[in-house]
This record gives structure tokens, C-alpha cells and sequence, in this order.
């Protein structure tokens, strides 16, 4: 009923009880206290009847007013109550979430939600029984005392997960708040269930992942839409060298762009993933500490439920290390390629000059170099100190090089000969070592040809300017260089050794000629003398010439054991042990077959050097030549052979103090000395030097000396 229409009615009551009091007074007065007649205390009261009758009604009125408006208000707090507990049931049964209400240890209300998340069928399955029946044995005691604790303290109970029980048996993990609450006037809890069973297997599930994306070996990191970043694992923190603090919230291509992805390369990088499709590649990116390194990897576009792009997932390896030892691989190839191709072109028995003009070839067609190379091949006469071209390729016609004797002094290959290092320029045309004003703009690379440390040539290649070359690169062409100069070496040594051969045979004819020959003619004349004093019967003439005979024989004897000697000591085959002990064995035997002593002193470093054996036959074959022909032709009465190592130098030195020689006489002679000459030579052999010093009457000294190499030193 409207609130006008309640006033209204209380207004018609008031006036209908208001008459009844009226004429219930008069009647009363009237009929009762005979206070005049019922007519006139009905129409004409007195004034003090009047305010009797009125205070009385008032007080009534005022007092069923009261009463009226208590009993309607009961009333309406009565409705609204009602209404009120309809709408909490009509939502409690609409929550998603479990509802209970549990009344002195039963339950007395559950919700449909309720009965689903316990797996009963009706609300009889559940009402009546404790909310710790549907707990594990474990856990029911806690749960009972703090539920006690809720009633007594009139305290609710936060948030919590807990395990229950369905009536089936299966486990359920919940949420659970528990809040005091008035169930039909009596004091009870409410408890309110939300089954996280499926979000607690997520999330079980997502930290395994988040597990193994923070263990992962790769770099793992999200962005969203705008290239912001919102994760990192701790690999990318390892890798990069940031934080998570320093890179969240921050653009990925600021942090991690190194310079080195074309304009063009990263629109299209990002016009890719923006179509929503999957990126991968290998990238170089920079690290806080701008190192760069390599990674390979791939960006994935990351969606909502919706389909809607939220951002994208980066996945990627550091592979610096790997490119590093692929790069390795490939230089290593590239190098042993470059080496079989240079090693078979210069193992050919052919003209040493043909082989360096094919290996020039070779090496200027390297894949390496690009293909528009150029370059000469230059070897170093030492007697005349000037360049003698060997082969050239791609050369423009009218250089320098090829109309004249390339010059020392004022050529690039000189300044090559005399810092003995590589020289490369840029721009050779403005090179003061290259003034040829018709050369067009290019880089030379000029190399020493090396071999036991001197040059014996240079390698000059021509480059466009464009063609870069890297410091690996320079170290596979000084190997090749390094080649070059062993095969120039050995030709050198081929041909010298042939030479040897043809005058080590000269002087073995001569011996034989000079020595052994006039010694058996002597032999044969005395013999035939001999026997033409017998038949003369002359005895004493035969006994004497016999004599003499005899002393030929001898000294024949000598020659023949000596030529023995010096024939097995050439040999590489007796030199299998140290420089000293060969050296000792033979002095020991020249001093026991001739009449001259000699004194041999060797300091104790050169036992420890490490000598090839065709440097020590080469040696061995000086002293046997020099104390040949001292014994031979000096008169010496004392001989030394002294061998020294100071540092990285071996000296020898053989001294006697014989008649001597004019040797600037000698040499005006020229005619061929078969023996200084073959000491000369024998000691260029293994890259040493011969000196003499001698004069008519105080002796001669022979002066050997070579430079040790890194393997041979002490």
C-alpha cells in the first residue's frame, strides 16, 4: 500500500475512533457517574469535560499511532527481510562459487556450485555433516579449531587453498574464506569454495615451463606489439650482459641493434613478423659492453585468446663461438688448398723458372683474390744485388718492371728486401715506390720469398681497390711464400750439390792423378830397376833401390788408407750421431795415418745444438778438405780445429802454422783451386760464410761461420 493511502486511512480511523470516544465518554458520564443527561453531555459539555475527553483521546490516539507504526514497520522489516533472504538465495544460487553456511558443527545450506564442486546429487548428500568430513584426516583438526576460532572471535578467515574431499574420493583444491554470519537468528560461518583444481595444474604447468625457459641453455625474451620488452630469461642477462631492471620497458632494436642490419633488412624483418608469420635467420647484435657476437634464432608472434597479435616471442643461441671455428674450418681448407696447389706445382722436376711462372698463375687464380689480380715474381741475384724477373701475370704492358731490371732502391719489391717484412699499400699509384703515371689505381701486396732467413726473392700481387684481404689471408701468403723459398732453396742446393759432386770427383781424379799415380809409376820404375840389378848381379844397387821402394809402398800405403778415410766420412750414412763425436772419430784416425797431430777444441754448447745431418756432413767435409790439403802442402808442425757457438752463431776455425800462401797471388792466377773452392761452396750449402787468412810464412786460417736457426739453437 502507497504511503498516501496508509495516511488516509489512519485519518478515517482517527476520526471514527475520535466519535466512538465521544459518545463512549458521554455515555460514561451520563449513565454512570449521572453527571447530567446523556443529550447534554453529548452536545453541550462543559469546558473541563471537554479537555478531559480531548487529553484522553490524544493520549489513546497517540498511543494507537505508536502501535500502528511499530506493528507496519515490524511488517515491512518482516517483508524485507523475506525479500532480502530471497535475493541472497536467488544469488547465492546463481554464484558461481560454492556457498555453505554451517550451523553448531552441520551444515544447513549449500548452493547448486556446492553440490557440483563436492559431487553430490542433492543438498541431502551434504546438510547435516561438518565441513570437515569432506577434509583429509590430516587436515580436519585445523580446519575444526580454526572454525571454533571464527565463532568465538566473531573473526573471519582470509584467503587459503585447501585440499578437500568429493564424495567420490577424488581431490579438489579450493579457495576458502570463512566469514561469521546469522542463519535464522542463530549464530553460524559462511564459507565460500572456489575450485582452483584446473588454474593449480596451469599453473603447475606454466612453472615447469617458466622452469625450463629460466634454465634453458638459449636466450628466451617477450615483447609486445610495440617491441617493448616484458621478459627475460637469465641466459639473456648472461649473454648480453643486462639486467632485467635495465631492459624491461625498453625497445629491443635500441639495446640490441649493432649498426650491421640494412635499412632494408630490418623493415622487411619486421614487415614478416607483423603478417603474423615466423622469423628466422642469424643476426648480429651487441651487447652492453658493445661486443658484438652472433646469434641465430627466430621471432614468433605471440596471440591472445582472440587472435589478436599481443606481441612476440624471441628465441635465440649464441653461435659466435660456432662461426668462429666454422670460419676457422673454412680459413684452414681455403689455406690447405692453397698449399696442395702451390706444394703440386712446385714438386715438378721441370725448369725452375717455368714452375715459378705456373705458381704465380696458381696463386693470382685463387678464388680468395677476388680473380681481377696481377702480379710479378721477382728473384734476388746476390752478386749483382739487383732483381731478375722471373714471371709476371696480368701486368699492363710498358710497366717498369718488364722493360727494365726491376730497381732495388726505387721499387716497391726494395723496400720489401730491406725491411725484409710485408708491405702493403692502398692507392700504389701515389706510392713513391710506384711512379708510373699510366698505373691505375690499386693495392699491392708485397711479400719477401724467404728461406733459413734470407730473401731470396719478393712476390708482389696486385689488387683492386675494392678487394679486401684480411690478416689471415696475409699469413696463408707468407706460408706460400714461405714455400716458394723452400723450393728456391732446394734448386740452389741441387745445383750446388751438383756442383760438388763434379769437383769432389775433380779432386778424387787429381789425387788419384797427383798422388797414387806418380807413386805407382815411381813403384813400377824402381821395381824394373831392380830386377835389371839382379840380373847385372849388382846387389847393392838392388838392395837400395829396394830400400826406396819399400818407402813408396808405404807412403802409397798412407794415400790409400787417407783417400779410404775421407771417402767413408763423406757419407751421410756415419753421421747418425753428434757433430762432436764425428769430429772425433776422424781427427783420432787422421792423426793415427799421418805424421801431423792435430788438436781439436769444442766448446760444450755445440753438443747441444741441434744440426741436420746434411750440415754436419757439410762441415764434417771442410775440416777433412782443410786438413787435406795441410797436410799435403802447409809443412805445418801444429793444427787446430776449433768449433765455437757464441749465442745463435756456430763458428769454425781450423788453424796451422805451415808456410802459407800469397792468396791475392793465387787468385790473380784464376785458374780453378779445386779445394778453397769447394770449402767456399760447402759452406754456402747450409747457409754459411767462407773466409781465409793467410800470408807467405805464418801460416793459414780457415774462418766458417753460420747462423743458427730457431730449431737449432741451445
Amino acid at each position: 500500500m502507497k504511503l498516501a493511502d496508509r495516511k488516509i486511512k489512519f485519518l478515517l480511523i482517527a476520526v471514527f475512533w475520535g466519535i466512538f470516544f465521544w459518545i463512549f465518554e458521554s455515555g460514561v458520564m451520563a449513565f454512570f457517574l449521572h453527571s447530567r443527561t446523556f443529550r447534554e453531555q453529548l452536545l453541550t459539555p462543559t469546558s473541563h469535560e471537554i479537555w478531559q475527553r480531548l487529553l484522553v483521546f490524544a493520549f489513546t490516539l497517540g498511543f494507537a499511532s505508536y502501535a500502528y507504526t511499530t506493528m507496519l514497520r515490524r511488517k515491512q522489516a518482516a517483508i524485507a527481510l523475506s525479500e532480502s533472504e530471497e535475493k541472497y538465495r536467488h544469488l547465492v544460487e546463481l554464484s558461481p562459487d560454492a556457498i555453505l553456511v554451517q550451523c553448531k558443527e552441520s551444515i544447513v545450506f549449500i548452493n547448486s556450485a556446492g553440490l557440483k564442486l563436492f559431487g553430490a546429487d542433492s543438498s541431502d548428500q551434504i546438510i547435516g555433516k561438518p565441513i570437515w568430513n569432506f577434509l583429509r584426516s590430516e587436515d580436519q583438526e585445523i580446519i575444526q579449531e580454526r572454525l571454533q576460532r571464527v565463532n568465538a572471535t566473531q573473526n573471519g578467515i582470509p584467503l587459503i587453498e585447501q585440499n578437500f574431499i568429493r564424495l567420490d574420493g577424488s581431490p579438489v583444491v579450493v579457495e576458502i574464506s570463512v566469514a561469521p554470519f546469522i542463519y535464522d537468528g542463530k549464530p553460524a560461518i559462511q564459507a565460500i569454495f572456489r575450485d582452483i583444481t584446473k588454474r593449480k595444474q596451469a599453473e603447475e604447468e606454466l612453472g615447469k615451463l617458466r622452469k625450463a625457459v629460466e634454465r634453458s641453455g638459449e636466450i628466451i625474451f617477450l615483447t609486445d606489439r610495440e617491441g617493448l620488452i616484458t621478459y627475460i630469461n637469465p641466459e639473456f642477462s648472461k649473454v648480453y650482459g643486462y639486467s632485467a631492471e635495465e631492459v624491461i620497458n625498453k625497445v629491443t632494436p635500441r639495446i640490441l641493434k649493432s649498426g650491421m642490419l640494412s635499412p632494408q633488412d630490418y623493415e622487411a624483418f619486421w614487415q614478416t613478423i607483423l603478417d603474423n608469420q615466423v622469423v628466422k635467420g642469424i643476426w648480429v647484435n651487441k651487447c652492453k659492453d658493445d661486443k658484438m657476437i652472433d646469434v641465430e634464432g627466430s621471432a614468433n608472434p605471440v596471440f591472445d585468446e582472440s587472435g589478436e597479435l599481443v606481441g612476440f616471442l624471441a628465441i635465440q643461441r649464441d653461435i659466435t663461438e660456432r662461426r668462429r671455428a666454422e670460419e676457422n674450418i673454412e680459413q684452414r681448407n681455403k689455406e690447405l688448398a692453397t698449399l696442395y696447389t702451390v706444394a703440386e706445382i712446385l714438386g715438378r722436376t721441370r725448369d725452375l723458372d717455368e714452375i715459378l711462372d705456373d705458381t704465380l698463375g696458381a696463386i693470382l687464380e685463387l678464388d680468395w683474390l677476388g680473380g681481377d689480380t696481377g702480379g710479378t715474381l721477382c728473384l734476388l741475384d746476390p752478386a749483382k744485388q739487383n732483381f731478375r724477373l722471373v714471371a709476371h701475370r696480368g701486368v699492363p704492358l710498358g710497366h717498369p718492371c718488364l722493360t727494365d731490371t726491376p730497381d732495388v732502391e726505387g721499387c716497391l719489391c726494395g723496400l720489401v728486401l730491406r725491411e725484409g717484412d710485408v708491405v702493403i699499400t692502398d692507392g700504389a699509384e701515389n706510392d713513391i715506390h710506384q711512379e708510373w703515371s699510366q698505373l691505375e689505381s690499386h693495392s699491392d701486396i708485397c711479400l719477401p720469398i724467404k728461406a733459413y732467413g734470407d730473401v731470396l726473392g719478393i712476390l708482389s700481387i696486385r689488387l683492386p681497390l675494392s678487394q679486401e684481404v684480411s690478416d689471415s689471408d696475409i699469413e696463408l701468403l707468407k706460408s706460400v711464400t714461405d714455400q716458394i723459398g723452400l723450393a728456391i732453396k732446394n734448386s740452389q742446393l741441387c745445383q750446388l750439390n751438383q756442383q760438388i759432386t763434379l769437383i769432389e770427383r775433380g779432386r778424387i781424379a787429381r789425387e788419384l792423378h797427383d798422388n797414387m799415380g806418380q807413386l805407382l809409376g815411381y813403384v813400377n820404375t824402381k821395381a824394373m830397376a831392380i830386377r835389371l840389378f839382379i840380373e847385372k848381379d849388382q846387389m847393392t844397387n838392388a838392395r837400395e833401390n829396394l830400400l826406396q821402394l819399400e818407402e813408396a809402398a808405404q807412403g802409397l800405403s798412407v794415400d790409400v788408407r787417407k783417400a779410404i778415410l775421407d771417402l767413408k766420412t763423406s757419407g751421410s750414412g756415419n753421421l747418425s750421431g753428434s757433430l762432436l763425436d764425428s769430429l772425433n772419430d776422424y781427427v783420432s784416425q787422421f792423426n793415427r795415418l799421418s805424421n801431423l797431430y792435430v788438436n781439436l777444441e769444442v766448446c760444450p754448447e755445440v753438443d747441444e745444438i741441434e744440426l741436420n745431418t746434411e750440415t754436419k756432413l757439410q762441415i764434417l767435409r771442410i775440416v777433412q778438405e782443410a786438413l787435406s790439403n795441410i797436410r799435403k802442402h802447409a809443412k805445418a808442425t801444429k793444427v787446430s780445429v776449433i768449433l765455437d757457438c757464441d749465442e745463435d752463431i756456430l763458428d769454425l776455425k781450423i788453424v796451422d802454422n805451415g808456410c802459407g800462401f800469397d792468396l791475392e797471388a793465387i787468385e790473380a792466377e784464376n785458374l780453378p783451386r779445386f779445394g778453397l773452392g769447394s770449402m767456399r761452396e760447402r759452406a754456402a750449402s747450409i747457409g754459411g760464410t767462407f773466409r781465409l787468412e793467410t800470408s807467405p810464412g805464418i801460416g793459414t786460417t780457415v774462418f766458417i761461420s753460420r747462423r743458427l736457426g730457431e730449431k737449432e739453437r741451445v
